[in-house]
Order: structure tokens, then C-alpha cells, then sequence
């Protein structure tokens, strides 16, 4: 890998539980499209130039910490391989391809450029806390007004999912903690609004997706269901999504068992499949721990004929 560093110093860096905080690369550019004249005159591309030099500034100042530029582009483009670390924004499922694109891309990769430190330095979807759907749309126009929060919650599931179970990638990002402000936008159903945050953009509510991640990062013990703001119902038979960390997870509706269940991607994920709901108010409560002392519950009402 072109790290740059020596042996001693990668597991400190590498290692969450003894990094303390501070700088550990050096960031060049994101995202450069910008050209010069007189450069391209020699045949060479300004942001290629640039990043070379940054890169060898910084190496010249601290040569025990890498840099690392990103890109949404290929590998290929002239202005990548200029720095230690090479990050990538992918957004499969969001502008363009399907959800699933992440592991076909990661395993291309590892083929192509198996000595490059390649990092997923942004990926996620938008979400609308307004916006409920029972059934999970294929699709959703990223420059539409209609942001289902469901079809982000299945997107963090799968790529998340995707990104723990391979090897090569250094690191990823989740883009972004907070929903926040767009000025040249008007999507989602909220002028001037990003809506890819884990949280509202007052911080004040926590998507679905935030407890995905909770439930696969932090060690606390927990238990969610997912998909809980869809409270009016129209399917009589559900597959319901529950996030827990600490094993034993019960489902109950209406204080019945149901037993019903697969694992998603990672250990966290229990998919309760299956699920039949009455006509009218449904109690789905779960449990979980050694003696399941861990609970949540929701009510749902099932409409129609």
C-alpha cells in the first residue's frame, strides 16, 4: 500500500480503541474538477499537479502521516493515486446503479488495485421522517420531492451489511450524522434541505438508520424496531425489522409469540417474517437480553377491508 509509514505506527492509526483524537491523514482535495490553461498546455492536468505537490508538501512536513484525496470518479482518473490513501464517494442505489452496487464495486477494486489504501469516504441515502411507506419502493428520484424513510433505512441495512463483511476498504463514512442545509436545493420535499443525515436537522429525532448503526457499533445493549413511524397499515401479513446487540430477541403481537425469524448481513439484524396482523390495533412488542429485560413496542392498526 502506499502508506508511507512505517511498520510501529499502522496499528495505532488503524486501531479505534487506541487512536486518540487529532489529526491521522492529511486531506488534499474532494472532489476537483477544476482546470488550467497553462498547465494543460504542458499536457498535464491542474488538480493532478496540485495534489502531487500537496502531497509531497506534507510528506516533506509530517512523513509519518499519510494523506489521502477523494474522488467520485475511477481510479484511473489522473488526479487519483497522487496521495497515500485514495477515497472514493459512492452513493449505489441513490444517483444511479442498485443498493447491492457496494460489494460488486469493493470486489472490483480489490482485483484491480489490490496495493492501494482505498477508503469509502462517503455513501447514503435520503430520508424524510414525513415521507412513510409501507412497502419499500426499487427506486426513489434523488431529485424528487418524496423521500421514503423506509427505502434509506434498507439502504443503510444492505450497505452496511456489505461494507462489514469484506476486507479491503480501510474505512468508510456514512454521509452524514445531521440532515443540514442546501441553499441551491429543492428536494425531498423541503426547499434548502439535505435530507442523508441520521438525525433531523434540528437534532432532535433519530432516523431508523441511526439505530441501525447504533446497534451494530455501540456496545450498550439495545433493542429497536424498525420501520415504526408506518402505524397505518394495509398488508396483513409484514416482515418486521428489529435491531438488538445482545442475542435472545423475542417478537410478540398482540402478546403471542411469533418465532418466525431470519438474520440479515450482520448478527444484529433480526427479520421477523411473516408477521400476521389483525383488523384494527396491533401491539408488536420485543424483547431481548439473558432475561429479557429489554424492550420495545409500537402500535400498528391494520385499515381497509
Amino acid at each position: 500500500m502506499k502508506w508511507g509509514l512505517p511498520p510501529s505506527v499502522l496499528p495505532i492509526i488503524s486501531n479505534p480503541n487506541t487512536c486518540t483524537a487529532g489529526v491521522i491523514l492529511w486531506g488534499l482535495h474532494n472532489e476537483i474538477y477544476s482546470n488550467s490553461e497553462e498547465i494543460h498546455k504542458k499536457g498535464e492536468n491542474y488538480g493532478t499537479v496540485l495534489t502531487r505537490d500537496l502531497h509531497d508538501l506534507a510528506k516533506r512536513l509530517d512523513p509519518y502521516r499519510p494523506t489521502v484525496s477523494v474522488d467520485n470518479g475511477d481510479m484511473n482518473r489522473p488526479v487519483n493515486k497522487q496521495a497515500s490513501v485514495q477515497g472514493f464517494n459512492r452513493y449505489y442505489g441513490w444517483y444511479g446503479g442498485t443498493m447491492n452496487g457496494i460489494k460488486k464495486w469493493v470486489e472490483e477494486y480489490q482485483t484491480k488495485y489490490p496495493d492501494y489504501a482505498v477508503v469509502l469516504a462517503e455513501y447514503g441515502a435520503g430520508g424524510n421522517m414525513a415521507h412513510q411507506e409501507e412497502v419499500v419502493p426499487e427506486k426513489v428520484d434523488p431529485r424528487g420531492q418524496y423521500f421514503p424513510e423506509s427505502y434509506a433505512t434498507r439502504f443503510h441495512e444492505t450497505q452496511w451489511g456489505d461494507i462489514a463483511n469484506q476486507q479491503y476498504l480501510i474505512a468508510s463514512y456514512v454521509w452524514n450524522m445531521f440532515d443540514f442545509s442546501l441553499p441551491l436545493w429543492i428536494r425531498g420535499g423541503v426547499p434548502a434541505r439535505n435530507h442523508k443525515g441520521l438525525v433531523t436537522y434540528d437534532r432532535k429525532e433519530k432516523k431508523d438508520a441511526f439505530y441501525w448503526y447504533k446497534a451494530n457499533w455501540n456496545p450498550e445493549p439495545m433493542v429497536y424496531i424498525s420501520d415504526r413511524r408506518v402505524t397505518q397499515r394495509k398488508n396483513p401479513v409484514t416482515d418486521i425489522h428489529v435491531y438488538a446487540n445482545t442475542g435472545n430477541v423475542k417478537l410478540f403481537v398482540n402478546g403471542k409469540p411469533h418465532q418466525t425469524v431470519e438474520i440479515g448481513k450482520t448478527a444484529v439484524h433480526y427479520i421477523f417474517t411473516q408477521v400476521p396482523l389483525q383488523k384494527g390495533e396491533n401491539r408488536i412488542t420485543v424483547t431481548a437480553g439473558t432475561a429479557g429485560e429489554l424492550k420495545d413496542e409500537v402500535v400498528w392498526t391494520l385499515v381497509g377491508d
